[in-house]
Parts: structure tokens; sequence; C-alpha cells
């Protein structure tokens, strides 16, 4: 994925569309919230955008990076962030597995760098980007997977919750508990907190939801770990184009995660 200066600065200038206030559902039972929120979600199928990364750890401080994002629901994603032209890293989930490629940032030591993917290990990394899709809690049908528990305590929020048991190609076969709690007036979900066994592996944050042309979608993320945040900030992120075939070819030089 070759990302110069030029397209970012198509992105940055594209045209973002018409927005509109996020629409608000009558409750219908969280059967009928799930299947809604599966059904919106199943309209995007490309996500490419200009970003922002924020990297903050408590001992190394933050650091804000210039980066692209390119996806396509519900197991296909790719992000690569540079800083003052420099490449830092370029971060590859598919159906396959994860891969990175990380370069030491310029004046900062490596070991100082917090890394995207050290927010979830492989499989959780693409379990997370399958969730944010909207996919963790229903069938390819369209009906709600078994084994999901409805938490409603009767605020402004309800939540989800499934066991995870087949983790994809990573080699850590530990069962994932995922919560989602999602905003009762407009069905979107607004954390995933995820844990391993009674180890908490980490939060993955979605903010400043816009709705444009239809298509609701946040444009702030944030992982949540004990090692620091990473978060994302999209910029007018374009939907439903074309993507370039080798958009999710690893670069050669990436590792595999496992």
């Amino acid at each position: 994925m070759r990302l110069p200066a030029a397209a970012l600065l198509a992105f940055m200038l594209g045209v973002a569309g018409c927005r509109a206030p996020l629409p608000v559902h009558p409750w219908k039972g969280a059967d009928a919230a799930v299947r809604l929120m599966a059904e919106r979600d199943s309209r995007i199928r490309t996500v490419q955008s200009a970003a922002r990364v924020v990297l903050n750890d408590a001992d190394a401080g933050s650091v804000t990076l210039d980066a692209a994002v390119v996806a396509a629901p519900p197991d296909q994603f790719r992000i690569r962030a540079w800083k003052l032209g420099h490449a830092v890293f370029d971060i590859t989930v598919t159906s396959e597995g994860v891969w990175v490629k990380a370069d030491e940032m310029q004046g900062r030591p490596a070991n100082a760098a917090i890394m995207p993917s050290e927010a979830f290990d492989a499989g959780s990394l693409a379990e997370a980007w399958r969730m944010f899709t909207g996919r963790a809690f229903v069938n390819p049908d369209g009906k709600v997977e078994p084994g999901v528990d409805f938490v409603d305590r009767g605020g402004p929020e309800f939540s989800l919750s499934r066991v995870v048991s087949d983790r994809g190609n990573s080699r850590n076969t530990e069962p994932l508990r995922i919560v989602c709690d999602v905003d009762r007036a407009t069905f979107t979900a607004r954390r995933y907190r995820m844990f391993a066994g009674e180890r908490d592996v980490g939060t993955l944050t979605l903010a400043d939801y816009q709705s444009v042309d239809g298509i609701v979608f946040p444009r702030r993320l944030t992982a949540s770990t004990g090692q620091g945040t990473v978060e994302i900030v999209l910029d007018d992120p374009e939907f439903n184009l074309s993507l370039a075939p080798e958009a999710f070819m690893p670069p050669a030089a990436a590792r595999r995660r496992e």
C-alpha cells in the first residue's frame, strides 16, 4: 500500500458527503437491536481515510503520527503510519492473520514506542475489528448468535456479551469473552471490553459517531491496555470505494504476529 503525500492530501480534501444527526430507534427488544446494528453495518463494504494516531505511554509520553487506513469488513483492515515522512509501522489484518512491520521512530528509543499491535494479541486484534464492524453477535444469516447474553439495567446503555472460543489464526487458544456496551437511543456500540479468562485484555472505545449518506460510523477509536492507549482519529472517511488489489498485501518485511 503506497501512501504518498499527494494521496494523503486527497483523502483530507475529499468530499465528505451529507452528514446528519444519528438516527434514534424505538426499543423493540435486544434481538431487534442487534439485527439492526448488523444490518446497518453490512452496508459498509470498504472504508478509506487519512488519520491521526496518538500513542500514549505512562513512561515514554505521547507521540502523534500521520496515518492512512483502509478496510473491508468484516476481516480486512490496514493502517500505515509515519512521522515527518519516516515510516513508523504498518499493520495488516486479514482472515489469515495479522502482519506487522515496525521501524524505530526517529529520536525515540525503539523499546519506548507503543505499537497498536500490542493493544491486543493477533487473534484479539482481528476479533476487535470484526466486533467494530458489528459482526460479533450475529451469524451470516443475520440471526443473533447462540450464547449471546443481554444485560439491561435500565440506563442509557445496555450490554451484550459472548464468549469466542475460536481465536482464528492466533496460537492463543484461551477463550475470549467480549462485552459490548451499546447506546440505547442510537444502537451504536460505545465500547468493547475483552477478557481472556480472568485477565483484562483491553478496551476498544468508539466515539465521534457521524451519519454520512445513511452510513453510521465512529471517527475516533481508542484501544486501551495496561501498557497505554492507541487512539486513531479518522479524517473524513470515505465508504464503498474501490480499493487497489494490493491494499491488504503485507509489505515484504512484515512479520506475522501469532
